[in-house]
């Protein structure tokens, strides 16, 4: 299990890898209340498949993260995906969606570097 973590607005945004063999299962999840509101998955060559709770935002972020995923690794990848901060603009969501593609991209290069073995 491989745990990326940076701080947005002094509150902690977290991205969680587990690797199931060649595929990984992720988890995005931080800010005031996490939580999950969104799960996409891919699988090299198809389009993600999304599933969400009501009254989340998260969807996109789950299958942009899976799509590139899937896409990099050529590799399975599942995307939970639950940030929420209370009273946050569209533009400061925006900024913790932004840090959250920065965890995004450290797993990748880690992963690159560190394929799992099978």
């Amino acid at each position: 299990m491989q745990t990326y973590d940076i701080l947005y607005k002094e509150l902690p945004i977290t991205l969680t890898a587990v690797s199931l063999g060649k595929d990984y299962a992720i988890t995005v999840s931080g800010g005031d209340r996490p939580r999950i509101g969104a799960v996409a998955v891919c699988h090299p060559g198809e389009h993600a498949s999304l599933i969400t709770t009501p009254s989340h935002r998260g969807d996109t972020l789950a299958m942009d993260m899976a799509a590139i995923i899937c896409y990099e690794l050529s590799c399975t990848v599942t995307v939970a995906t639950g940030i929420h901060f209370e009273g946050f603009s569209k533009k400061e969501m925006d900024g913790a969606i932004e840090a959250a593609g920065t965890l995004m991209d450290l797993f990748l290069k880690e992963a690159r570097k560190h394929p799992p073995i099978l």
